[in-house]
Order: C-alpha cells, then structure tokens, then sequence
C-alpha cells in the first residue's frame, strides 16, 4: 500500500466507486484531498464530503490553476484517456498511480522524466495490504453509497454507466434472481 503522509495533496482521478473510495482512505490516511472528474453533478458532495477542491478535468483554466500542485494522484478511470493532462499537475519527483485499467492510455514520456517522477499500477494489494485497508475502512466507517438494483435492471444500468450517471456503483440484488 502507498504511503501518504498526514498534509500530502492527493487527487483522485475518475470519481466513481473506486475514486470515492480513494479519496474517503486517503482523507483517513491524513492528506488533503482533491478530485478530478469531468461531472459537475458531483461537485457539491464532494465538497460536503471534505475535499479541498474539485476539478473538472474538461476545464482548462482549472486544470491548469492546479499545475505542478499534487505530490500524488491516483487515476481510477477505466475509460481511454490522455494522462498528459494529469502528468502536468504533479509535482516534480511526485507520483502517479494507475489503477482504473484503462485499455489505452497515452501520454509523453518526457513528462515522466523531465519531472523525475515515480508511475505505479496495482490491481490488487497483498493479503496484507487487503487486510490493512479493510481495517482502516472499519476504524474510519468508510464506505461509499450505492444503488441497490434487481436483475432485469442491468441493461439500463449499463447504459447509464455510460452516461456516467451513477453514484456511486450499482450492487445487483441478488435475493431477486433466487425468486
């Protein structure tokens, strides 16, 4: 598991199931949070919810108020992206996380190494790592909400996915398939 250090700015790219989680565990761990996320219809909770700031990522001028600022960002998006954008707003020597599992990322390299900076992926952690942060999820009473849906739902779940029009997962209710 990365260490965060209480005061390290992170931001989390991509706020949907995993990016509210990255954000509720590094708010836990001490940083000071920021998300990045193309939707305006976040933008009130995620404030509510402690974040110093969010950024759309589809406004220039934000993005670039924030360049050179985080020491961390995690990228939780799954869909095809640019992280040229990203790589801009981190500090020299800083990190970059992936853990969205995107199909196709592009970006620079001279990003990377003329800033010096540490790119990680994780799919999943140890059995250490799992118990750790499932430890700090209960001592902290993170959990992120979610939209309870029967079975004959999925196909119009799916296309609201698309249309990033969930907060924050769906969960399928299982009982309903034993009917």
């Amino acid at each position: 598991m990365q260490e965060l250090v209480p005061a390290k700015k992170v931001a989390i790219n991509g706020i949907g199931g995993l990016g509210r989680f990255g954000l509720a565990i590094a708010k836990a761990l001490g940083a000071e949070v920021y998300a990045i996320s193309r939707s305006q219809s976040k933008v009130a909770e995620l404030l509510e919810f402690g974040c110093k700031d969010v950024i759309l990522s589809t406004d220039a001028d934000q993005m670039q108020k924030y360049a050179n600022f985080f020491d961390i960002i995690i990228d939780t998006v799954s869909a095809v992206h640019s992280l040229n954008e990203l790589l801009a707003l981190i500090v020299p020597q800083g990190q970059l996380g992936i853990v969205g599992g995107s199909p196709d990322l592009t970006f620079t390299p001279f990003m990377i190494i003329a800033k010096d900076l540490n790119v990680f992926g994780s799919m999943i952690g140890t059995i250490e790592d799992t118990k750790a942060v499932l430890q700090l999820c209960a001592d902290n009473k993170i959990a992120i909400p979610v939209e309870i849906i029967k079975p004959d739902y999925i196909n119009d779940a799916y296309e609201r996915v698309l249309k990033s029009d969930v907060k924050y997962r769906f969960v399928i209710d299982i009982d309903e398939l034993r009917k």
